[in-house]
């Protein structure tokens, strides 16, 4: 049985260790380093995101107790543009790719504010599961979690990898079209209007 956490500080090292498995190929691992440095970063980052009270962080372990999956979100009240990836993520440190973090982040950005504007929403920043344990269930179980927790009164917005598509669309999330192009493609699923009455 999959049973969801709330993370804690003491679980950073471990959706840091899960973070750099999920995310190796050869474009992140330049996004962030699998090394000393990069895994500093990570590591003030999540501990930054779990002492947010504007954010969640969700993880499910496995039957070692490591994280195996983790979930982050951020609330988005309206009223005003979505923050800016800056007032969410560190900025490069002294070994990692500042210009390149910048036009990713920047993409995502754009077409974030594109497609939502000053609406108020949930905007799942990232989800992911160690490969070992992918087609398994737990990624859909966190996010069935946030949507459940938000669906009724707010949309939510994630940005998919473009080979993850069709795995949120059956989750009810739909492709947004939008003029700005970036790493990965903006999806929304919409609130669910027969829960909200």
């Amino acid at each position: 049985m999959l049973v969801i956490e709330t993370a804690t500080l003491d679980n950073v090292p471990g959706i840091t260790d899960t973070f750099l498995a999920c995310f190796n190929d050869e474009y992140f691992a330049e996004l962030f380093p699998p090394t000393e440095v990069g895994v500093k970063y990570l590591h003030d980052a999540w501990s930054a995101f779990v002492k947010d009270e504007s954010a969640g962080v969700f993880i499910i372990k496995d039957e070692q107790d490591k994280v195996a999956s983790a979930i982050l979100f951020f609330e988005q009240p309206g009223g005003k543009p979505p923050r800016s990836w800056t007032a969410r993520w560190p900025g490069a440190r002294d070994g990692m790719n500042g210009p390149m973090m910048e036009e990713f982040f920047l993409g995502m950005d754009g077409q974030h504010h594109q497609v939502m504007g000053e609406k108020r929403h949930t905007y799942v920043k990232v989800v992911f599961t160690l490969p070992s344990y992918q087609r398994q269930g737990y990624a859909t179980k966190l996010i069935n979690h946030v949507a459940d927790l938000v669906e009724a009164t707010q949309p939510l917005y994630l940005d998919s990898r473009p080979n993850a598509v069709k795995l949120y669309e059956q989750l009810g999330f739909v492709r947004q079209d939008c003029e700005i192009r970036g790493e990965m493609v903006p999806m929304v699923k919409p609130i669910n209007r027969a829960d909200s009455v």
